[in-house]
């Protein structure tokens, strides 16, 4: 072997080295695929961010705007505004290794209800706790402000859905909202 192919293997194995070192500095990410449209032949709109979690909207729905700190993907349709975002249940601030499941979904709730309705001066109340499902639907409201909340987690993908309109009753609320989560259109 030539001194110049034996300096090249080893400068080679030296950027191996510092690659490998360097990835074990960091947590594995998640690649995400985003996507969705309405579909005319089912009636539905789509949206999924691949691979946390995916929905089908009853109807057409207009695409908003996006809150890349929340993950929100905000929709509208007639007079009701809907939030969605997917995320990974180890990106929040309380996220423990042993704290899984339905104790996650809890525990967002707290961490997020408490926050919002503290800050917004608003009132927080949950009306259905399904710990077989995973899932808290939940109502933010005071002065003019009136917005039903789903957290939902499935294998540690976080679903969060926000509806918020006058035109439907708390029940008509409580159930799109199960519908999503539960995949039920």
């Amino acid at each position: 072997m030539s001194k110049m192919s034996y300096g090249v293997i080893m400068r080679f194995l030296f950027l191996v080295f510092v690659s490998f070192s360097l990835q074990s500095c960091f947590p594995p990410a998640t690649s995400t695929l985003v996507g969705g449209q309405y579909e005319a032949k089912t009636n539905t709109t789509e949206y999924f961010i691949f691979p946390l979690g995916s929905v089908s909207l009853p109807g057409q729905w207009v695409k908003g705007n996006y809150n890349s700190v929340s993950g929100q993907q905000w929709f509208k349709k007639d007079s009701i505004s809907l939030a969605i975002a997917f995320t990974q249940c180890d990106k929040y601030e309380f996220s423990k290794k042993d704290l899984k499941d339905f104790n996650f979904v809890k525990e967002y709730y707290e961490w997020d209800s408490k926050y919002l309705a503290d800050t917004k001066k608003l009132t927080r109340q949950i009306i259905v706790s399904d710990s077989v499902n995973q899932y808290i639907i939940w109502r933010l409201f005071g002065d003019n402000f009136d917005n039903h909340f789903l957290f939902g987690n499935k294998n540690c993908a976080v679903h969060n859905y926000n509806v918020a309109t006058k035109k439907w009753t708390e029940e008509e609320k409580v159930q799109f909202l199960q519908r999503l989560y539960l995949k039920k259109n």
